[in-house]
Parts: structure tokens; sequence; C-alpha cells
């Protein structure tokens, strides 16, 4: 029970191999490109966020005017068509951002 009530240790800066030398854990500030990774994954959430907020609330009038009940096809319809396409948003967004500097 001592165990879990043990402090916790300072933060991990180093990996210790077999061979006994430190070597420097990667950061996601390591390097010049960091930016572009933070501009990406903030601009492919914004665009996949918005069009899961458009389909959900969009999809119920079209399932209604085609003839389906919207409220029991609406919800697995919406997450699969979110994830599929939240994919392609950010694989999209990735290669427009970062070609010719990490693609």
């Amino acid at each position: 029970m001592a165990a879990f009530l043990a402090p916790a240790e300072a933060e991990v800066t180093t990996l210790r191999p077999a061979a006994g030398r430190d070597l420097p854990l990667p950061s996601i500030t390591d390097g010049p490109h960091w930016p572009l990774i933070a501009t990406m994954v903030g601009t492919a959430l914004v665009g996949i966020v918005t069009f899961g907020s458009l389909s959900g609330s969009m999809l119920p009038f079209a399932l209604k005017r085609i003839g389906f009940d919207p409220a029991s096809a609406s919800a697995p319809f919406v997450a699969t068509l979110v994830d599929v396409t939240g994919l392609v948003i950010y694989f999209s967004v990735a290669l427009v951002i970062l070609r010719g500097t990490l693609l």
C-alpha cells in the first residue's frame, strides 16, 4: 500500500538502453516542422468537427425526406460517416499543409 502513496518521480527525459549510455527522448518540438504539424492537426480537427456537426444535424432531415425513420437510422450512420470522412479530411489536410516538407 505504501508504494501507491509514494511521491511521483521526476519526469523521464532520457532512455537508458542496455549499453548504459543515456539517449534523449524525442519531443514534438524537436526539429523545424512542429508548427506545421500543429497547424495541420488543428485545421483537420476543425474540419472534422464542422463536417460532423453539419452531417449530424442535416442527415435526419434527409432521411425523413426519403421516407426513413430519422431517429433510428441517423446515429449509426452519422458515426460511420464521420469516422470515414474524418480520415479523408485528416490525410487531405496533411497532404496540403505538409507537402514539400515532411511528405
